[in-house]
């Protein structure tokens, strides 16, 4: 790499493969080796074939792990041995009869000792929000609610209960 001083060498190497269009292969430096120019422990440099990647405006360009994410997506983290700072694993899945126009009950959570209650109808899927929750809109103005706090209704307005999984005791 002609534009690295010597004894300088990068962490990572990611070979991009070639297809249709040109594709180069995207080097990862500590930011450590250019102090002077505002690097540090934990920012990375980005050399993308045999130059380096900047942002528009600046001269030399340091990258923190949310960028480095943002840039290259997670596989640079793996190969990196760094955490990503998301959540790896989604939360449990809402209740199977949740879902579009279905009748429903939304209680505020830390309301268990109150009698209020919403009964409504869901206007949407559950969706898994960027907060990392399961979230649901309901009608009458509800808005979008946690599918924690909301509860599946049969026709009669009874909850419905989750199925006995394989191996549990039936009630």
């Amino acid at each position: 790499m002609p534009t690295v001083r010597a004894g300088v060498e990068p962490v990572a190497v990611f070979p991009v493969p070639k297809g249709k269009g040109s594709a180069e292969r995207i080097s990862i430096f500590p930011a450590q080796h250019w102090e002077k120019w505002g690097g540090g422990p934990g920012r990375w440099r980005v050399m993308v074939g045999e130059q380096w990647y900047t942002r528009r405006g600046e001269r030399v360009s340091f990258f923190t792990q949310d960028e480095l994410e943002q840039f290259g997506g997670a596989w640079f983290l793996r190969a990196l041995n760094l955490k990503s700072g998301r959540p790896r694993l989604s939360p449990l899945p809402p209740h199977p009869a949740l879902r579009d126009r279905c009748r429903c009950r939304w209680k505020p959570a830390g309301t268990e000792h109150i009698p209020n209650a919403w009964q409504t109808f869901a206007k949407s899927d559950p969706i898994l929000a960027a907060n990392g929750k399961w979230m649901i809109l309901l009608a009458g103005g509800l808005g979008w609610k946690p599918c924690t706090e909301v509860t599946p209704l049969d026709h009669f307005g009874k909850s419905i209960s989750l199925p006995p999984v394989d191996g549990e005791p039936k009630p």
